[in-house]
């Protein structure tokens, strides 16, 4: 049997501290995908904000997006061509998400949203609304604002402060609270709020769909292109891949992932993010002809 499908989180596995995919690793990816294997991108990140990754890819990988709510299939070579010639910055290669296929997307109902900003405002928390092109947020502190500046920095997120998100007009596939304390946020929100599948990090919460998560995500992609779950292998580091890594057929937790992924996943690489531990991990599968279509 061999790997159809590899999917990668971000954030502390193919990115490294600085937010970059080596060399190396874009070689070993290149070399998984000349195998016949698809290549996803799995992340909490809006599926906008995850372009730059992209580009330092230097092709259009699958995209699941929102810890899942969203999953998208790279464009069609004839969806790129450019009628007069066959320039490389319109091939089916160029990483632009605008041009991509949607497979699923999951929304909130406007009495989801509705509670996690009941909840946010009783907190005082700024809350990041996710809307088709950038992120909504109201910011009435410089700790809020200096917070929302930091997921700018770590994600390249583009930010629309407004007064008031009763001006928004579309429905978010999640939604962020930002703040120090995500247990007891965490807490107070599982005691206000119905249903709703919250993620936490170090200083946020993020607020989903009922059920939502990314290995749904990644089983709705596997779904769609007809793979196995047994042909797919999935990399991650955080909390938010916990049902991800459980999902894949065979499921790796990085070196420097939380202890929780680890105890679950089927092993755990040698190497961390910024040892370039996923390149070594790819280039010894490839070694070993562990990639290629499905069967």
């Amino acid at each position: 049997m061999v790997y159809s499908l590899l999917a990668l989180d971000l954030d502390g596995t193919l990115l490294n501290k600085a937010g970059v995919v080596t060399a190396r690793t874009v070689a070993a990816l290149q070399r998984v995908r000349a195998a016949g294997a698809a290549v996803a991108l799995c992340s909490g990140r809006a599926s906008y904000s995850m372009r730059g990754v992209e580009a330092q890819l230097g092709f259009a990988p699958f995209v699941v997006s929102f810890n899942g709510a969203v999953v998208h299939a790279p464009p069609r070579p004839s969806d790129n061509a450019k009628s007069s010639d066959n320039s490389a910055d319109n091939s089916s290669d160029s990483p632009d998400n605008n041009a991509k296929t949607l497979l699923f997307r999951n929304e909130m109902t406007p009495a989801q949203v509705s509670q996690v900003l009941q909840a946010a405002n009783a907190m005082r928390r700024a809350v990041n609304y996710y809307g088709p092109d950038s992120i909504y947020c109201v910011v009435t502190s410089d700790e809020q604002r200096a917070l929302a500046h930091r997921y700018h920095l770590l994600t390249g997120a583009t930010y629309e402060f407004i007064d008031d998100y009763s001006i928004i007009q579309t429905l978010p596939p999640k939604m962020l609270i930002f703040g120090h304390d995500p247990d007891i946020m965490i807490k107070y929100l599982r005691e206000n709020t119905s249903g709703l599948a919250l993620i936490k990090d170090d200083w946020f919460v993020e607020c989903l769909p009922p059920d939502m998560n990314k290995g749904v995500g990644f089983t709705k992609l596997c779904q769609a292109l007809n793979i196995p779950i047994e042909q797919t292998i999935a990399f991650g580091d955080g909390w938010n891949d916990m049902e991800f890594i459980a999902a894949a057929g065979t499921g790796i937790a990085m070196k420097n992932a939380r202890q929780e992924l680890k105890d679950i996943a089927s092993r755990i690489t040698e190497f961390t993010n910024d040892e370039e531990g996923l390149a070594i991990e790819l280039e010894n599968f490839l070694s070993k002809g562990l990639f290629g279509p499905k069967n």
